[in-house]
This record gives C-alpha cells, sequence and structure tokens, in this order.
C-alpha cells in the first residue's frame, strides 16, 4: 500500500471507530434517562407517563435523537468505498462471518440465545395458563387468532438458534444455508412483538413508552436484517453500522428502562420481564458486534 492509501485506511478506521463510540455511549445516556423517567414519573396502571413530565419529554425526545444520530452518523463520517459495490451471495464468506468473533463475543451470543429461549418458555407458560395474553388475543376484533400468536411466539426459538451457528454446523448446516433460514424466519418475532405493541389495548397509541417500544422492535428487525444482508453482501458496511448501532441504543435504553420501572413500581409480570431482558440481550449483542467486528 501507498502512504496515502495507508493515511485513508487509518482515517477510515478512526472514523468507524467513532462511530462505535457514539452507539455505545449513546445507549448509556438513553439507559439513563429512560430509568429516571419509568421509574419516577411513569404511570403503570394507565402506561403513559405522568402529565406535563419534563423527564418523560426529555428521555422520550432524547432517545429519538439519539437513534437518529446512530443512523446517520456512519453515512456522514464513513466515506462509500470503491468496495461498497454490490456482489454476488458467498456462503463461505457468510459462513466464516462468526470465524472473526473473540471469546467475549462468543460467549455474549450463547447467553443472548439462552435468554431468547427461556423468554420463549416463559411466554408460552403464561399464555397457554391464561396469566397473561398477548394483545392478539386480547384483540379479536382484529381477526389475529389465537393459533397465529402461538406461531408466532414460537419463533423465537429459530431466532434463538440465529446466535449459534456452531451448533447448526454440527447439525449438519455446513454452508450456512440454514443459519440464514433460521436468522430470516427469527424475524417474524421482531415483527409479531412490533404488532403487539401497537394493538395492545392497554396501552393508548399516544403513549411515548408504547411508541418508543415500536421503535426498538422496528430498529432491531432492521438490524438482524442488514446482518444477513451483510454477510451475503458485505459491501454494506455503513447500513449495517447505522442499523446495528441504533438498535444498541435504543434497545439497551428502552431494556434497561423498562427492568428499572418493573423494580421501582413493584409489579413484575414474568412475561413483559421476560420482554425486556430478551430486548436488551439482543442490543448488548449488536453493541459488541459493531465493537469488536474488525473486518470492515
Amino acid at each position: 500500500m501507498t502512504e496515502l492509501e495507508v493515511k485513508g485506511a487509518e482515517k477510515s478506521y478512526f472514523r468507524k471507530r467513532a462511530v462505535r463510540i457514539y452507539a455505545l455511549s449513546a445507549a448509556l445516556v438513553c439507559a439513563v434517562m429512560l430509568s429516571l423517567a419509568l421509574g419516577i414519573d411513569f404511570d403503570p396502571q394507565k402506561q403513559i407517563f405522568k402529565n406535563g413530565s419534563v423527564l418523560a419529554a426529555i428521555s422520550f425526545y432524547g432517545t429519538l435523537l439519539l437513534t437518529a444520530v446512530a443512523v446517520i452518523l456512519p453515512f456522514v463520517l464513513i466515506p462509500k468505498e470503491k468496495t461498497d459495490e454490490p456482489s454476488l451471495p458467498d456462503m463461505e464468506e457468510y459462513k466464516g462471518y462468526y470465524n472473526l468473533d473473540n471469546t467475549f463475543v462468543k460467549v455474549l451470543r450463547i447467553c443472548v440465545a439462552t435468554v431468547l429461549m427461556l423468554q420463549g418458555v416463559v411466554r408460552l407458560v403464561v399464555t397457554f395458563a391464561g396469566i397473561e395474553l398477548p394483545s392478539f388475543m386480547r384483540a379479536q376484533a382484529y381477526g389475529l387468532t389465537y393459533n397465529v400468536s402461538i406461531v408466532a411466539m414460537l419463533t423465537v426459538f429459530p431466532l434463538a438458534l440465529y446466535f449459534l451457528p456452531e451448533v447448526l454446523e454440527k447439525l449438519g448446516d455446513v454452508n450456512g444455508r440454514l443459519h440464514l433460514v433460521f436468522g430470516s424466519v427469527g424475524l417474524i418475532w421482531f415483527m409479531f412483538n412490533l404488532l403487539e405493541a401497537y394493538f395492545d389495548k392497554l396501552r393508548p397509541l399516544s403513549s411515548e413508552y408504547a411508541q418508543l417500544i415500536q421503535v426498538a422492535y422496528a430498529v432491531m428487525l432492521l438490524a438482524v436484517t442488514y446482518e444477513i444482508k451483510y454477510r451475503l453482501d458485505p459491501s454494506s458496511v455503513r447500513s449495517r453500522l447505522a442499523t446495528s448501532g441504533a438498535a444498541c441504543v435504543i434497545g439497551f435504553g428502552l431494556g434497561i428502562g423498562q427492568l428499572v420501572m418493573a423494580v421501582s413500581v413493584g409489579q413484575i409480570s414474568l412475561g413483559a420481564t421476560a420482554l425486556s431482558v430478551s430486548m436488551l440481550a439482543v442490543a448488548l449483542y449488536f453493541g459488541a458486534r459493531i465493537f469488536f467486528y474488525e473486518e470492515d
């Protein structure tokens, strides 16, 4: 490489590092803001923030702003490179994506998969027992049936295996195609939770809290989608960093905030808590992914 190319590579590296550091810092700020707002100025009965709450306004608009900046920043700081042209899918490269993980990320992936599986079990148990019904089952007027809801909840299990490609390889997934399918099926889980938050009659549509939940699941849906796309087409570096960073920011902030709220009000719901922990786990995964993965 020429001296000019070396300097360009160094500049690109530091700009990508700046994007990563911003995402992690913004996630911590969101966690503090939402913890204070949900822990102090939130009405758990009405599922809305207290009227006129300054904390609620700051946390709501602040979280949306920091998440939006996480999306925009990679496209502003990281120039489009010559290698950013779309390429044909290469399943060998797809399979090798996880080989770059260090021990911390590998352990984190196992933890995320475990959390998602436990969440799936808890959610199914409380649903079949009639303890906590998803909003789709309470809103029959929308034509969404019990069976559809159960199937959608079951998609968390292929999503969990998406984080364990080593296990799939031992089951015969030698070229990564099964992993690709499981990840794609797992996207239904994010869509299901997004729609459930939207149709939940226990939360007014005007509730900032409900809106943050919907945005969080939508962003995580995009993050997983672009991670799958990146493995098939490594040219989409900026899009992957943008969606992963945004998922880390809002997912971590909202996950921590929801857990703080549950403890502060003393009303711990098994299903809701399991979802909050799952959201937090996935956010931590994307935070670790963008920080430790140096290939791009």
